[in-house]
């Protein structure tokens, strides 16, 4: 669980790099 959990975080890093815009309307929720 713990893997899949940073696994996520990392993914989720990517995503905001790539698409800043949704990564801030996703940081707000």
């Amino acid at each position: 669980m713990k893997k899949a959990k940073t696994r996520r975080l990392v993914v989720g890093n990517i995503h905001v790099l790539f698409n800043p815009n949704r990564g801030d309307i996703k940081l707000g929720q």
